[in-house]
């Protein structure tokens, strides 16, 4: 008789043992899941966010190029003021100066202002691009850890469910 108590008792405590860890392995389970929308989630915001740092870098080296232009236009502004109709421009011989009349607005002041203004969205979707991967790298690798223990906890299941037959 005593022994029939023992092996129910036996029996009781695997049972509680097998439901709590049925329910250690449903916890795991939804923390993955929650985890693992939020992993997407952050994936999708690196993707636009990457996207978008690749449009600011094209803005960016389209602003350096005026830039440079500009500085460049501002720099033949003397010569032009000295070019007179037929005779050569000593910088590419043309004898026809449609522009030597004209004043050109160069605004490489309002050019580098732009280019610094760029650059500084440029720098800060840089840090948040790194702060995001950075997130994603840890929720990754807390991803990683709830599957190790969810494969514990399911193979610690099934030896129990094994001992019940």
């Amino acid at each position: 008789r005593w022994r029939l108590a023992s092996g129910s008792l036996t029996k009781r405590g695997r049972a509680a043992q097998h439901q709590a860890e049925r329910q250690a392995l449903d916890r795991i389970r939804e923390q993955y899941r929650q985890l693992k929308a939020t992993t997407d989630k952050r994936t999708a915001e690196i993707t636009a966010l990457e996207t978008q740092e690749t449009q600011a870098k094209e803005r960016l080296a389209d602003l350096r190029r005026i830039h440079e232009l500009e500085l460049r236009v501002q720099s033949y502004e003397q010569a032009r003021h000295h070019l007179q109709d037929g005779q050569p421009c000593p910088l590419c011989g043309a004898t026809h100066h449609p522009f030597s009349a004209k004043k050109h607005e160069s605004s490489p002041a309002e050019a580098a202002e732009n280019l610094n203004q760029q650059q500084a969205v440029c720098d800060q979707l840089a840090r948040q691009l790194a702060r995001l991967q950075s997130e994603r790298s840890r929720e990754q690798g807390n991803l990683d850890q709830l599957h190790e223990q969810g494969s514990q906890a399911k193979a610690k299941l099934e030896s129990l469910e094994a001992d019940f037959r």
